[in-house]
C-alpha cells in the first residue's frame, strides 16, 4: 500500500509559521503517539470511550466510504472498519507524513486492503463523495475550520454525517487562568489561540439534525450533523 501525497509540495511552500510548528510537533511525536495519547487518562479524559462514541455518532452502514479527517496514526480505523466491513472504504487524511507512516504500518500489520492514506492539508483538501466524515481531536488545529467543514458537508451524501470531537474552553473557566491549560495541550499541538475556534457551531450551521454534546465538565465536545 502506498500513501498518495496529494499536493504536498505545494502545501509546504504556502505553509505559515503556525502550521509549520504543528508539522514539527507531530513529526516528533509520531513514533510514540499511540502511547503518549494515553496520558490523557491521567487528567481524567476517557479518550478510548470518546473515540468509540465519535464513531458511533457516524451511524455507519456496511459498504460506506468514510473520510477520517486528521487520521493521525489510524487509531479510528479498526472502529470504523467494524461498521463498514470489507466492502466499505476509509480515506485517511493527515498533513503529517510521519503520522501517516505510522498509520501505514498499522494498515500493513492488520492486512487491511480498503484503507487509502492521503497526505494533504485539510484546509485545501477536496473531499470525495462519501458517507461520513470524522475529525477526532483535529479540526480545531485549523484556522480555516469553518471552510473545511462546509466543503465536507458538500461532499457528504444527503442525510449522512459530519462528526467532530475536540476540546473547548467551558464558559465557567476564568480567563485569567487560561495559561494553566497550555501545558496540557501544547504537547498535542494545541495553543491558546485555538480557544476562540468553535467548530461545533459550524457543524450546526451547515448541517441538519445537528447535536452538540458536552463532556468532561465542558472541556470536551461532540458535534454531529447531517448533510442536506
Amino acid at each position: 500500500m502506498t500513501i498518495a501525497r496529494t499536493g504536498w509540495s505545494e502545501i509546504e511552500v504556502r505553509m505559515d509559521a503556525a502550521k509549520q510548528t504543528l508539522v514539527d510537533v507531530f513529526a516528533k511525536r509520531a513514533r510514540n503517539y499511540d502511547i503518549t495519547s494515553n496520558f490523557m487518562y491521567a487528567a481524567g479524559m476517557r479518550i478510548a470511550r470518546y473515540r468509540r462514541m465519535s464513531v458511533d455518532f457516524l451511524d455507519l452502514r456496511p459498504g460506506d466510504t468514510v473520510v477520517d479527517a486528521g487520521c493521525g496514526t489510524g487509531l479510528n480505523f479498526p472502529l470504523i472498519l467494524d461498521r463498514i466491513g470489507p466492502t466499505g472504504r476509509i480515506i485517511g487524511v493527515d498533513f503529517s507524513g510521519e503520522m501517516l507512516a505510522q498509520a501505514e504500518r498499522r494498515v500493513a500489520r492488520e492486512g487491511w486492503t480498503n484503507v487509502e492514506l492521503i497526505q494533504a492539508d485539510l484546509e485545501t483538501f477536496e473531499f470525495p463523495p462519501c458517507d461520513g466524515i470524522i475529525a477526532f481531536l483535529s479540526i480545531t488545529l485549523l484556522p480555516r475550520y469553518d471552510e473545511t467543514i462546509a466543503r465536507g458537508y458538500a461532499a457528504l451524501r444527503p442525510g449522512r454525517r459530519w462528526v467532530v470531537h475536540d476540546y473547548k474552553l467551558p464558559g465557567w473557566w476564568p480567563e485569567r487562568m487560561l495559561h494553566l491549560l497550555e501545558p496540557l495541550i501544547k504537547p498535542f499541538g494545541g495553543s491558546m489561540d485555538m480557544a476562540a475556534r468553535r467548530p461545533w457551531e459550524s457543524i450546526r450551521r451547515y448541517g441538519v439534525d445537528a447535536a452538540v454534546i458536552d463532556r468532561y465538565f465542558g472541556f470536551a465536545v461532540f458535534a454531529y450533523g447531517s448533510a442536506r
